[in-house]
Formats: structure tokens, sequence, C-alpha cells
């Protein structure tokens, strides 16, 4: 159905965006580690606490601009192709603005989640690798057999947060916890 295109493309660019986002975050800090400058970092700042959150706060800037640029481009192909279709478009304004901030929500946490692997794995191909293998892989198999994972895990919280349509396991702020849950772990 065209009335789903809106869904559709944003979820298929929002995954895109937020999995490339947080491979090059996982890959960023991982990488200080390879060319020991988290060395300098932690010598100068011994604190390492307020290290790793500015590193997640600047993850999450690129994230942001990431996101919205997502948006623009996504929603706009999305209007496009309605208009030419002569279908109208099938939200309302705090529907849209309700995907665009889900959309915006799951880049932030993805990309924090990256810095997080960066840091455990300390190699960069590898954090990459797991970041796409979590993304694409573990939770996308997991979706597939097991029902509970489905309807409550990653691609359920991404589908609750970027489509403001339809029946959703999760509400918006619950797919939004699972989000921040899993970016704080």
């Amino acid at each position: 159905q065209l009335r789903d295109a809106p869904s559709e493309i944003a979820q298929d660019a929002f995954a895109l965006s937020a999995i490339v986002v947080g491979i090059l975050c996982a890959s960023a800090f991982a990488n200080e580690y390879r060319d020991r400058t988290i060395a300098t970092t932690f010598t100068l700042v011994p604190e390492r606490g307020g290290d790793v959150v500015a590193k997640a706060a600047a993850a999450a800037a690129v994230a942001v601009l990431a996101g919205v640029l997502t948006a623009a481009a996504s929603y706009t192909v999305a209007a496009v192709w309605l208009a030419h279709a002569h279908v109208a478009w099938p939200w309302s304004a705090e529907q849209l603005a309700q995907a665009v901030g889900g959309d915006l929500a799951l880049t932030v946490g993805v990309a924090i989640g990256g810095v997080g692997i960066g840091g455990l794995t300390q190699n960069a191909a590898f954090a990459g690798t797991v970041m796409g293998l979590t993304w694409f892989g573990v939770s996308n198999l997991l979706s597939n057999f097991v029902a509970f994972f489905r309807h409550y895990g990653i691609p359920a919280a991404e589908t609750a947060l970027t489509q403001p349509t339809g029946h959703h396991h999760y509400a918006f702020g619950g797919a939004l916890a699972v989000t921040a849950a899993l970016a704080a772990v």
C-alpha cells in the first residue's frame, strides 16, 4: 500500500543511518586505543567516566545530525512518491513529529551503544563487526525464532518508534525506555 510508504521508507532509511552512525562511533572510539591517543586522554583526565560521557555526547550530536538529514531525505522521497501517485499524506503533523522523534532517539541510542562497544572491544574492525552483527544478525535472527523478542526486542522498539500508526506491543514511551536501556548497557 502506498499509504504505508512513509513508514517503510523511513524505517529502512533510519535503520541504515543508525547502523552506519553506530559503526562509525564504535570504530572511532576503538581507534583511540589503537592509536594510543586514549592513553594521553586518560593521563590528562584520569576520571574516565567524564571522558566516556563526553564521547557519548559527541556520538549523540553526530547521530542527531545524521538523523535530521535522513528524516529530511526519506520523508521528502515519500512525499514526492505519494504526490506522484495522487495519494494523500497519511500522517498528521503530530504523527510525523513522533516518527521523526523516534527515529532520532533510535539513531542516538545506536550511536551511544557504538561508543560502548568501541570501548569494550578496543579494535575498530571488531567493533564495527559487533555493531553490524548485533543490529542485522542477532536481532533479526532472534525476531524470526523467538516470539517474545519479536514482540519486545530491538525490532519491536524500532517499529514502535518509527511507525506512529498501527498496533505495537510497545507504547512510544516504552520503546524509548528500551532504546535508552540498550544504549546504557
